[in-house]
């Protein structure tokens, strides 16, 4: 061999352009795998086809990644509760069209059969022509807010309930100042007053004496309760009716 006859060509700007685009992909990937929830990218069509996926999904679901894609072997329309199934497409058809955001809150089946809340936002990607092409979005375990929410529902439910149907009169008035602010049905039979809601503070209605208001004052501040004790209630009709007063003082934030 005399000699050999090669080419040279700068690919620096490859070279940079591939540095840089591992790094972006590692920098994905990292927010992926860190993101407390599910990403994901799917087809408008009637089950919502997966295009992509994060590995988080099985946390959440108990299904691995891969049985979603294409909606291989598993759809989240096929594990989201028959009764959230349609109005989370009203919701999301609807957002869609307007080119909102979505956020629908709904259940699903986890594969050991217990069923999780979860909720979902997204949104639509459309090309130049404003033709949806995607939808991308998060979903996230929301499970332990809502059973607590619930558990809150409820005891507020019983809490009202009892308010409403207690055979004893009931008031509720600020701590401070004395100021009535709601009252049962039941004050109104043991007062004489129509619907109305008293407009004196609830020492005046009562017939508390200074030692006594500083002795409520004190334990309500101290003990948060007071009483019971036995005062006399104005009545409408002029006459002093004796009661026996107990005080709860209710907490705020």
């Amino acid at each position: 061999a005399l000699g050999y006859l090669g080419v040279a060509v700068d690919v620096t700007q490859l070279e940079q352009l591939n540095h840089a685009l591992l790094l972006s992909e590692q920098r994905h990937r990292s927010m992926l795998d860190n993101l407390p929830g599910v990403v994901y990218r799917c087809i408008n069509d009637d089950n919502w086809t997966m295009l992509f996926i994060s590995d988080e999904v099985e946390k959440l679901t108990g299904y691995p990644a891969k049985n979603f894609i294409r909606n291989k072997t598993t759809s989240f329309s096929q594990i989201t509760l028959p009764e959230d199934t349609e109005q989370n497409r009203v919701v999301v058809e609807r957002e869609l069209a307007l080119n909102n955001r979505f956020s629908v809150e709904y259940r699903i089946r986890h594969a050991n059969g217990s069923v999780r809340w979860v909720q979902e936002l997204g949104r639509g990607i459309f090309d130049q022509n404003n033709k949806l092409l995607y939808i991308d979005g998060f979903i996230w375990d929301v499970t332990a807010q809502k059973e607590v929410q619930l558990a809150l529902r409820a005891g507020e439910q019983k809490l009202a309930s009892l308010y409403q149907l207690a055979p004893l009169a009931i008031l509720l008035s600020q701590f401070d100042s004395g100021e009535i602010l709601n009252v049962n049905p039941q004050w109104y039979e043991l007062s004489g007053l129509s619907d109305e809601i008293p407009a004196l503070p609830l020492p005046t209605l009562l017939s508390f004496n200074q030692i006594q208001l500083e002795a409520r004052q004190q334990a309500l501040a101290s003990n948060a309760s007071f009483g019971p004790i036995e005062l006399e209630l104005s009545h409408v009709e002029g006459q002093q009716i004796p009661v026996l007063l107990s005080e709860v003082l209710i907490q705020n934030a």
